[in-house]
């Protein structure tokens, strides 16, 4: 029922209180959950990477691209560009799902530089 409110970060808080360990998984899933849930879940995407954090977890590829995709669908072009450059500090190989949802977002926001910029470091990658 949470989960369909789309109060993610309480129903891992649920999760974890039942005694179910809240892992990279189940972080996935609340953060994928985001990336469909439309334009105000960039938040909750970014409060659940805060909580990851905090809880020690490092997110994965996956889990970072699911979050740009919700700061694409949420028009939030700064966190989307900032989680790009985490990829690419972490030496992940950002993909193209990732990427291309950063240039999205970046061209939604006008901000075609960085749209541009985003594009070239995949057309970089498909080339290696």
């Amino acid at each position: 029922a949470l989960c369909k409110a789309k109060q993610w970060s309480e129903a891992l808080a649920r999760i974890a209180e039942v005694g179910f360990e809240v892992d990279e998984v189940v972080y996935n899933a609340a953060i994928t959950g985001c990336s469909h849930s439309g334009i105000g879940s960039w938040a909750s995407a970014m409060r659940l990477l805060a909580m990851m954090h905090a809880g020690g977890l490092t997110p994965t590829l996956r889990v970072l691209s699911s979050a740009i995709t919700a700061c694409e669908k949420g028009s939030h072009v700064s966190q989307a560009l900032e989680l790009v450059e985490v990829i690419r500090r972490g030496r992940m190989g950002a993909d193209a799902v990732s990427l291309g949802a950063a240039a999205r977002a970046a061209a939604a926001g006008g901000y075609w530089i960085q749209a541009l910029a985003v594009l070239e470091q995949a057309r970089l990658i498909r080339a290696e």
